[in-house]
């Protein structure tokens, strides 16, 4: 194996990361494959859908320390491996994560605060539509796009702030914000049923 690693190596020019830092996008198309081939082993079991989530993480992760001007010290593949094993660690902790159905109650009973919640006998269909209606009545768009990731897409809002580029404290800041008009809503809804 390690053969191989030497290998791969002398593939990928030293200069690479540099090219790739500077806007080639030829190099970052190199440096995303060489990453990619060093973890590829490990997911000979993985489904096809599972494989292009990692490439994308690994991809993500290369990208992500290109624009943070982090460098490699001295191995330009050890540093490439690291990233794409960086890469199948989210991947996994994105599988680990509980599904926004399992996060409902839970959401509802934080954002109403009542001892005994009076939507308790509801399904969990129920709840999504009627949590649906509060998070489509938000009067601010930006607030809204980011309940919606939550909810629909079960991203976090450092994840949304990644998609948007903006800070993920403005994220944060969206959804506490948003929390309020929602929790207002739902206890409205509550009180009218």
């Amino acid at each position: 194996m390690p053969s191989q690693l030497r290998n791969r190596s002398q593939t990928l020019a030293p200069d690479t990361w540099t090219a790739a830092a500077s806007g080639d996008d030829a190099a970052r198309t190199r440096l995303i494959q060489h990453a990619w081939r060093s973890i590829r082993p490990r997911l000979a079991t993985f489904s096809e859908p599972d494989r292009d989530d990692v490439h994308q993480e690994v991809a993500s992760a290369v990208l992500r320390a290109l624009e943070v001007g982090r460098k490699p010290r001295a191995n330009l593949s050890a540093f490439l491996g690291w990233l794409a094993r960086a890469g199948l660690k989210q991947h996994a902790r994105r599988r680990m994560r509980p599904g926004v159905e399992a996060d409902l109650g839970a959401l509802l009973d934080a954002l109403v605060g009542a001892e005994r919640p009076p939507y308790e006998e509801l399904s969990a269909q129920e709840l999504r539509r009627v949590l649906r209606e509060c998070v489509d009545g938000l009067v601010n768009n930006s607030h809204r796009r980011a309940w919606r990731d939550r909810l629909e897409r079960g991203l976090q809002p450092h994840e949304t702030a990644q998609e948007l580029a903006v800070p993920s404290v403005l994220v944060r800041t969206w959804i506490r914000r948003g929390a309020a008009e929602i929790r207002a809503r739902l206890q409205q809804r509550i009180a009218t049923d």
